[in-house]
């Protein structure tokens, strides 16, 4: 009898333990726990209850050392509070579980090299960057000569997961230009070196012009993104608006953390969303459906992003070569935007 996850006597359960269990091999147990190997989906169900019921857990570091990986992945993430980033997470657990990996997390905001250095001290089969800080050079250098697979959102990294909102923004543009709104405003968030770098902040510069919106002095409104939240630089960007007399009648904001602050300053100030001002967000989190009124934003696929990114790992790990990979994203008409007043 064994219960508990130890074998009579003490000793930690195995995967023999297990294939004893269900009435297999050895072999056939590695191959469903592994998903390696097709197996009928009787054997698959016996295997899966025996390791349930002897509460097996695999070894992890002893898996690592045969494979020379370390089943170990870093993820790097500046805004732990944003559910975009959860969401993203989600993802990335999720699928690092179907195969055996482990996932740490290292939160970046203040002391930034003291954690670029706690990642530099272990042993990754890969690193995932979700912050907008960039690798260094010598975190790239020295991550990749312990074998470490990095990805990011960066194309000069080894491999590239993204999201393309650039047809949804001008969507969403072109309905508040259709709603009669002649002057924007874009809350950054990001420092204005960090913003040009940015796919929809160019969108939205270019599409400004194509579309016709007059030019004023505030169409983008800057932030400093990571020092302080999405929500708090909503929060100034709005104020800033009120204190320089901004005129633009609709904001759009780097995400919906970002656009839900400006929502509450604006309130604050006695204006009201949509009748006074419009805001539109980007992320589609899941908050952005649940306050009145509803954001209307761009629908990211966050928990795909998450599973795209953890997979780049494992296929880089079983030695296929490094992709790029970009998704599509969706307009969300929602509240939030409404007609210019008049």
């Amino acid at each position: 009898m064994k219960t508990g996850g130890y074998a009579m006597g003490g000793r930690m359960c195995t995967r023999k333990d297990v294939a004893e269990h269900a009435g297999v091999s050895v072999t056939t147990v590695s191959n469903v726990l592994n998903h390696s190997k097709e197996a009928r989906p009787e054997i698959v169900e016996r295997v899966k209850k025996a390791a349930k019921e002897l509460n097996y857990h695999p070894n992890l570091i002893a898996k690592g050392l045969k494979m020379n990986n370390s089943m170990q992945v870093g993820v790097i993430i500046s805004e732990i509070n944003n559910p975009y980033f959860i969401d993203v997470l989600q993802g990335i657990e999720e699928e690092a579980a179907v195969h055996g990996y482990n996932v740490s997390i290292f939160f970046i905001k203040g002391d930034i090299w003291h954690k670029y250095k706690d990642l530099m001290g272990r042993r990754f089969a890969g690193v995932i960057n979700l912050s907008n800080i960039p690798y260094t050079q010598e975190l790239q250098t020295a991550l990749m000569k312990q074998g470490a697979h990095l990805v990011c959102f960066d194309p000069l990294v080894s491999s590239q997961v993204n999201f393309d909102a650039r047809p949804a923004l001008k969507e969403l543009m072109l309905k508040a230009k259709e709603y009669g709104h002649r002057k924007l405003s874009y809350a950054v968030g990001f420092p204005e070196e960090v913003a040009r770098q940015d796919e929809r902040v160019n969108t939205y510069m270019c599409a400004y012009e194509e579309l016709g919106f007059e030019k004023h002095p505030y169409q983008l409104i800057y932030g400093d993104f990571p020092k302080t939240s999405s929500e708090q630089n909503g929060v100034n960007t709005a104020r800033f608006a009120l204190a320089h007399h901004c005129e633009a009648s609709a904001y759009f904001a780097i995400n919906d953390m970002c656009a839900l602050g400006m929502m509450s300053e604006f309130s604050r100030a006695g204006l009201h969303v949509p009748d006074d001002i419009s805001v539109i967000g980007c992320d589609g989190i899941a908050i952005s459906e649940l306050v009145y009124p509803q954001i209307a934003t761009i629908d990211v696929p966050r928990n795909e992003i998450g599973r795209r990114m953890m997979l780049e790992i494992r296929n880089a790990v079983a030695g296929g070569e490094s992709t790029s990979v970009t998704m599509s994203c969706r307009a969300l008409f929602r509240e939030s935007l409404g007609k210019a007043k008049s």
